[in-house]
């Protein structure tokens, strides 16, 4: 009977089951790399599709805000007669024909 992997590490268990012992060591230490490497690349992407979430989200907000803020100036503009956008009011229009 082996009590730790280090005593049983090298030595044959059992000879009917042909369990090899040898570069055990080797082997749990590869698989533990790949499951700690796996589960970092979780992490990470994660991470990255979570801030390229907010990203985007911060995005459209401010897409949907200037868009609701030109509507905003274009029904303001439309609604005050004496502002223009780039088109001549109807105070100039009636002044310069009483001329």
């Amino acid at each position: 009977m082996y009590f730790s992997c280090q005593a049983a590490a090298g030595q044959v268990i059992d000879k009917k089951d042909g369990i090899v012992t040898a570069g055990f060591y080797i082997h749990l230490g590869t698989a533990q790399f790949g499951v700690w490497g796996s589960f970092a690349m979780w992490v990470g992407l994660s991470v990255f599709a979570l801030l390229k979430l907010c990203r985007y989200h911060q995005t459209e907000n401010m897409r949907v805000s200037m868009y609701r803020e030109r509507q905003r100036l274009i029904n303001e503009n439309a609604e005050s007669p004496g502002s223009s956008l780039g088109r001549e009011s109807t105070n100039t229009q009636t002044t310069a024909t009483m001329e």
